[in-house]
């Protein structure tokens, strides 16, 4: 018996009032199995029923081992009443408590059968050649493991690996301190800045946000779906910063980047952009200025490069940072609030075409 069954089932028995009467169970499945496991273990310590009786060496002074063994059968003796009673009735609690705790693992909220869930923890390493996070790995480490547990049940995480690193283009995220990107299908590396003023407060909480984002965009990716204009990129990262909300209930910081009553009127100014594709930056036909407008347009509303403050200043350009985000954000909060019967996870893998506001 494992011990979290064990500590679940001691809580059970403890709790149990009124005990049931072991005819209820007689004719359960369970009862067979426990009592015959009860007898050939009357010396193991189960939790909540009776202590273990002393171990008490069967030869008595001056006696053999040999003469013990030819003790004639009336001579034994036998088992007082009172003890027989106690062992009849931590049997009938016995199964009580493992078909108590039974239904608690095996069945969901609706009351139908569901098979328990047992993740394994992911593959993780660090790429800190200078242990500039060495104060933090194992709080790191715990961290991804855990969101990547919690995860598990509602997206297609399977076989994916992290890696935790310092040198990575792009990452982290201005003034966030940690971040992520794909390595490969199946490796996801998360960018943390070690430098970065009271990290030991944020880490938490930023650290749960970036890696429950990455889970998402991953399973979005596997479910098939394509993120290569900018109105795809606005719905993936809304979906996955609902994601997060749903699971772990609170935002990241890219949901609110401006008051709810500006939606509208962002919104108006980044649709003629919808179409824009990232793909065109690799485009040989465009010129260099169509593929540096292109460049901007995803910098501006969806990873917003502060080193183009000013070039957007003198354009015109007021749009304040993760704007893109917020957009994508609320159009999916919209559609969630029309369609109460749907979680962020059911539509992991949702068109963005199905969004389109």
């Amino acid at each position: 018996m494992k011990a979290d069954d064990a500590n679940r089932l001691e809580a059970f028995v403890r709790n149990a009032n009124p005990v049931p009467h072991a005819d209820a169970l007689i004719d359960s499945e369970e009862s067979a199995a426990v009592t015959f496991r009860l007898l050939e273990a009357t010396e193991k310590d189960v939790p909540g029923l009776l202590p273990v009786p002393p171990k008490v060496e069967r030869h008595e002074r001056g006696m053999s081992m040999e003469t013990v063994h030819s003790v004639p059968v009336a001579e034994r003796k036998r088992p007082r009443p009172m003890r027989a009673a106690a062992f009849a009735f931590a049997a009938a609690v016995f199964v009580a408590a493992v078909i108590g705790v039974g239904a608690l693992l095996t069945r969901d909220g609706s009351g139908e059968v569901a098979t328990p869930i047992t993740v394994a923890p992911p593959e993780i390493t660090f790429d800190d050649p200078e242990r500039a996070l060495f104060t933090y790995e194992t709080e790191i480490r715990q961290l991804i493991e855990d969101t990547y547990v919690r995860a598990a049940p509602l997206l297609d995480v399977e076989g994916l690996a992290f890696v935790v690193s310092l040198e990575i283009s792009r990452l982290p995220v201005s003034d966030y301190g940690v971040g992520w990107m794909p390595a490969d299908e199946n490796t996801l590396v998360i960018g943390i800045d070690p430098y970065l003023p009271q990290l030991s407060e944020v880490l938490p909480e930023r650290v749960t946000v970036m890696v429950a984002d990455a889970l998402f965009y991953n399973a979005r990716y596997r479910g098939g779906a394509s993120e290569e204009t900018l109105f795809e990129s606005m719905v993936a990262t809304g979906l996955a910063s609902n994601f997060i909300e749903d699971v772990y209930g609170f935002s990241s910081p890219w949901a609110n980047a401006f008051p709810a009553e500006q939606t509208e009127a962002f919104m108006e100014q980044a649709r003629p952009l919808f179409e824009t594709r990232w793909e065109d930056l690799s485009n040989p036909d465009l010129s260099w200025d169509e593929r540096f407008a292109v460049q901007t347009v995803f910098d501006t509303w969806i990873h917003y490069d502060p080193s183009g403050s000013e070039w957007r200043a003198q354009q015109g350009v007021d749009v304040p940072q993760w704007a893109g985000q917020t957009l994508g954000h609320r159009m999916i909060e919209a559609y969630l609030a029309e369609n109460p019967d749907q979680t962020a996870a059911d539509l992991v893998a949702t068109p963005a075409s199905v969004f389109l506001p």
